[in-house]
């Protein structure tokens, strides 16, 4: 039962990459945007990596998509 329940859930996520440019520093900058990121409803989880200038973002696929 509880891997059924949570397939059902996980069924209902998504996660997209995208990229960063512009970002100064990787303390400041990228905890701005993760802050931003986390004000969307639907967002689950957001990671933003300075080194790469990837940001990942999964999201409740019900409220958003990849190109909100």
């Amino acid at each position: 039962m509880k891997k059924i329940l949570l397939f059902i859930i996980c069924s209902f996520l998504s996660a997209s990459t995208f990229s960063v440019e512009g970002m100064t520093c990787g303390v400041g900058c990228a905890n701005k945007i993760k802050m931003q990121m986390d004000t969307l409803d639907g967002v689950k989880l957001c990671d933003v990596n300075f080194e790469t200038g990837i940001m990942t973002v999964e999201y409740d696929d019900s409220k958003l998509n990849d190109q909100k």
